[in-house]
This record gives structure tokens, sequence and C-alpha cells, in this order.
């Protein structure tokens, strides 16, 4: 026991044991393991404090850097869009006021003819084309995949989904979208409206887009794409139950697509029940559905 704690005691301070044989064997460990100590970490030299004249340098540098990025700013905000007026190619984001009536054509898509007195900004040009109508009215056509095209106001955006329609916009953003061709998807709110040829729908900054309304009055029947937007849109469960039973009575609808599902306002069984309906072929329907 004596002999572990002389020993021991080289651990701590080095100091030999006095046994031979003992501290013969902690100085061959110790060759063996030198190897594996850690080197002391080389002291940094401390680097002088910046004099006035760097100071001055990096203010330089940081204003040339604001330049830079203003100006860069301001080339993506003014480059040319694939749109013309009047034979001239026009901007992104810069504000146009068109005091008479006109007629913008978009690159390979379509045309849009403006009313007096409509203001409107391009947003986006290249992958999809994108507008703003802050105030007046406009008719298009366009010929693009669904979602290429889109207009946004202050109360709801409208995806084109191949096809001719109207929009108008007064000065607090509440509008009207009439479709002549195809499709219109409008979307506000966090709800969605599926404007078919012959129906409107009207819409309000803050508010959900309106169910679709035939333009003229229709024969005897049923409404199809009216109920249809009941069945998931109706406020109450009493509604969105009673255009359920109204629409499966004349177009039972497929497996899966059932009441518990109306009543729980299931957006995803319109897709499901589309093709069982009159209402042509599906529609490019939104990641949401």
């Amino acid at each position: 026991m004596n002999d572990e704690k002389d020993v021991s005691s080289y651990l701590w301070d080095r100091t030999p044991s006095g046994n031979a044989e003992a501290d013969s064997a902690l100085l061959r460990w110790e060759e063996r393991l030198g190897r594996y100590r850690r080197a002391p970490r080389p002291q940094l030299a401390s680097k002088p404090a910046p004099g006035p004249g760097a100071a001055k340098y990096c203010a330089v540098a940081a204003c040339l850097a604001l330049v830079g990025a203003l100006a860069w700013r301001e080339l993506l905000l003014t480059r040319e869009a694939n749109w013309t007026r009047q034979g001239e190619r026009m901007l992104l984001h810069k504000k146009y006021w068109l005091e008479q009536a006109e007629t913008v054509e978009i690159a390979s898509m379509g045309r849009l003819r403006f009313a007096p007195k409509s203001r409107f900004r391009i947003l986006r040009s290249g992958r999809e084309e994108v507008m703003e109508l802050l105030e007046g009215k406009f008719d298009a056509l366009i010929l693009a995949d669904p979602y290429r095209f889109r207009v946004v106001t202050a109360g709801v955006q409208l995806d084109d989904l191949g096809c001719a329609y109207e929009v108008s916009v007064n000065r607090q953003g509440a509008g009207r979208v009439e479709v002549s061709l195809g499709w219109v998807r409008a979307n506000g709110a966090g709800e969605d409206s599926f404007i078919a040829q012959g129906y409107e729908a009207t819409f309000r900054p803050g508010e959900p887009p309106s169910e679709p309304r035939r333009v003229q009055p229709a024969g005897a029947g049923p409404d199809i794409l009216a109920l249809l937007h009941k069945v998931w849109r109706a406020p109450s469960e009493d509604e969105r139950m009673a255009a359920f039973d109204a629409l499966a009575r004349r177009y039972p609808p497929p497996p899966g697509v059932t009441r518990e599902r109306a009543r729980q306002a299931d957006r995803k069984l319109v897709k499901e029940w589309w093709p069982e309906l009159p209402l042509g072929k599906p529609i490019a329907f939104p990641d949401s559905f």
C-alpha cells in the first residue's frame, strides 16, 4: 500500500517514489504516451486598433455597397416585360395610367383590352405573367397553360385556366369577373370560386369571392355549378347537406364522396365528383384541392 501511495504521488508533482523499479516503469510509460500529449496553443499576436483612416475607408466601402445594391434593385424593377403597348416594350413595376382605351399585347400568350381610366402595373414576367389591376376594366383573351397568367387586385387573385373574360375593379378594390370562354379561378380570404363560361363572381377586399352565378337566367333545373360550390362553401351545415342531396339525386357521387365529407366542408370531394357532373373535362385544380 505504501508503494502504491508513493508511486501515485508522482502523478501529482512528479516526485520520484524512491522505488527504482516503479520509477523506471513510469518513465517508460511517459515515453510511450508522450506523442499523444497536446501541444501548447500558440499565442496570437494582438492586432493594433484601426486608426481613423481605416474607419473612413470602411465607411466609403459601405456606401459603395449600398449604392450598388440600390442600382441593382432599380435595374430589376425597371427591366422590360413580355408586354408591349403601342409597339413598345413595357417595364416591370411601373404604374401605367391609361386615359384612353388601349390594347396591350403579351408575347406568345394573348392580349388585354383596357377601358379608359384604367390603372395597372406588371409585377412579374417570364415564366409567369402577373399584373396588378389598381382600378378600371379590361377584357382578356389568353391562350396559355393554366396558372401562367394571373391578375391581382386588392380583393382577390384571379388565375387564368385558359379562357376569355372581363375584370373590373373600383378604387375601393371591389370588383367583378365575368367569363365568356373557359374558366377562371378566383381566390380571396382563403376561399376559392371556379367561374365557368356564362358565369360571373364578385369580390371585395377581406372577403371570399362570391359563388359563381349565371349572367343570364337559365332554364328549368338546378344550377349544377352553384350546387357544387355550396357543397363545400355554404356557411351552414344544413345548406351543405341540402346541396349535397340535391346534386346526388341527379348525379350519384362516386365511392368515397359522402355526406359526412360535405358536412365537414371537405373541398377535396369537388375534383372527385367532377367527372360525374356535366361540367366538361376536369379543370386544373390548385394544389390545395
